[in-house]
């Protein structure tokens, strides 16, 4: 019902679905995740923070869920280092995403970490 709501755009409504579902299934990893998305749409960093971060606790392998973290981290809250920690943490599950080896070593070059970077860019 929550996805439905969403791609209706009554994103208040999705967002009271998902509560719902949170208040019955606590443990429920992607209504955590997903209502951290709406928060982000909504221009809500710090809930939408919380939120992925509870669904990374409940699932910390799911790649996904630590991507959206540390995206939110490097270009909402422009923290470079905890943005760092969760793409490396992508990196470990997955060594040949070169879409986060690349966005990596771009943020070693902003980090003034030419050696970290290059390191990255050659893998």
């Amino acid at each position: 019902d929550a996805q439905l709501l969403i791609e209706a755009g009554r994103m208040e409504m999705a967002i009271n679905a998902l509560e719902e579902l949170l208040g019955a299934y606590p443990e429920c990893a992607k209504a955590h995740f997903e209502l951290g998305n709406l928060y982000w749409y909504l221009d809500e960093p710090a809930k939408a923070l919380d939120l992925y971060r509870t669904s990374i606790k409940l699932d910390p392998q799911n790649m996904a869920y630590n991507k959206k973290l540390a995206d939110l981290y490097y270009t909402q809250l422009g923290n470079v280092g905890e943005a760092l920690v969760h793409y490396r943490k992508i990196i470990e599950m997955c060594p040949d995403d070169i879409k986060t080896l690349m966005i990596v070593g771009n943020l070693n070059i902003v980090e003034k970490r030419f050696d970290r970077a290059a390191d990255y860019y050659q893998n």
